[in-house]
């Protein structure tokens, strides 16, 4: 079945109960630093989302990161920001693609047939990343210390590489700001593992902040293989470059088990299967999804110093 079947349907559902609960002004900013690609574009600035609690300020926040589609009416990063508002903590959600002219959807990776539109690889837009925690650093209402980010999937990728202590010291220029911890859904570890292609991306020191990734031991990303690209990913990180990541494996679940379609279904990406391409399933589990939101969200207000 068309894993964007039920897009335009969802839309105005999706928006009505995202405004019920917190209002999202729309905002711009800057990127900071270079894509590892060379010749990648980097768009001159980044839209996104600003969703600020109910409470007093200043308030900390979180960098919300989307996959490989973009952001499109079922993905979880609208249930997840509300969730973070609710817990008087606010949000950037970004739209990396729509930065970069890209379609949403499955037309993005070429899920549909057409050309994969994707950055070479989510270092390319870590710069996205750095940018909007410099961007909530100078907002007068958000804490600098208490910064975080997470993301989905290709958004989950940037998040764990945004550690990478030499590559935020020079996107900062120097600047001793750091994210305050890293979190992420669905991480596509096989080329990060020993051996994989983007294995020396793992190997720069590390900014030493807390770590949270949720996997499924399902993904066909990395073949299903119950979470082993991910644990040896993490193993093989090198003594003295910070925490390892806090890997939690739901075994029975597909990628992205919390997007809100109404029935199972599949789509195809050259990426998957350990680089061999191939059919990726995605099985929604609306109860897995708020566990870990719940579990999220509770990370954070952890790593931020406040009480569970």
């Amino acid at each position: 079945m068309d894993i964007w079947r039920f897009m335009i349907a969802g839309f105005c559902a999706a928006a009505l109960a995202a405004d019920s609960v917190s209002r999202a002004d729309d905002v711009t900013f800057a990127p900071a630093g270079s894509a590892l690609t060379a010749g990648a574009f980097i768009p001159a600035t980044i839209p996104a989302s600003l969703s600020l609690p109910s409470g007093k300020a200043p308030f900390a926040a979180v960098v919300i990161v989307h996959g490989s589609g973009g952001l499109v009416p079922e993905g979880p990063e609208r249930s997840l920001a509300t969730a973070f508002n609710s817990s008087g903590i606010a949000t950037l959600v970004l739209d990396m693609w729509g930065a970069r002219g890209m379609p949403k959807g499955a037309a993005a990776f070429g899920g549909t047939g057409g050309a994969d539109q994707r950055p070479t690889v989510p270092q390319d837009t870590l710069p996205d990343a750095f940018g909007a925690l410099r961007y909530l650093a100078n907002h007068p209402l958000i804490d600098r210390s208490r910064i975080g980010i997470t993301g989905f999937s290709w958004g989950a990728m940037v998040s764990l590489l945004a550690t990478d202590d030499d590559a935020a010291s020079k996107a900062l220029q120097g600047d001793d700001l750091r994210f305050a911890a890293h979190s992420g859904n669905y991480v596509v570890c096989w080329p990060y593992m020993p051996g994989g292609p983007m294995a020396a991306a793992m190997q720069p020191p590390r900014t030493g902040k807390l770590v949270q990734i949720h996997v499924g031991g399902l993904d066909d990303y990395d073949d299903a293989d119950g979470s082993a690209a991910c644990k040896a990913t993490f193993e093989a990180l090198p003594v003295g470059t910070g925490s390892r990541p806090e890997l939690i494996v739901h075994s029975g679940a597909t990628h992205m088990w919390d997007f809100n379609f109404p029935v199972s279904i599949s789509f195809t990406d050259r990426r998957s299967h350990m680089g061999r391409g191939g059919t990726v399933r995605v099985t929604p589990d609306t109860n897995l999804a708020e566990e870990v939101r719940n579990d999220t969200v509770a990370f954070f207000k952890r790593a931020f110093g406040e009480a569970r």
